[in-house]
């Protein structure tokens, strides 16, 4: 395939793109094996980094991204990463 007919962002968050490459980087981090991965895994994946990212944005609107509990909170939806692939 040419790699100019790819896509570069496999998704729009309120209007900011999410690219292939931290796509791509973020899956590639958080999962436990390093098996070839099935769409399944990889659209499950998506959809909870998008989560992820939705509520990072509204805790920036809100101001609460320093708060701990949201700290807290954001830590342990990152180690999810890691147990939903």
């Amino acid at each position: 395939m040419y790699l100019g007919s790819q896509a570069q962002s496999v998704a729009v968050i309120n209007g900011k793109e999410l690219s292939l490459k931290e796509f791509n980087w973020v899956y590639q981090r958080h999962r436990p094996d390093k098996t070839t991965p099935n769409l399944d895994d990889l659209i499950s994946f998506l959809n909870i980094y998008i989560d992820f990212k939705l509520k990072v944005q509204d805790a920036i609107a809100a101001k609460m991204d320093q708060d701990s509990s949201f700290l807290a909170e954001t830590g342990s939806y990152s180690s999810g990463f890691c147990n939903n692939n």
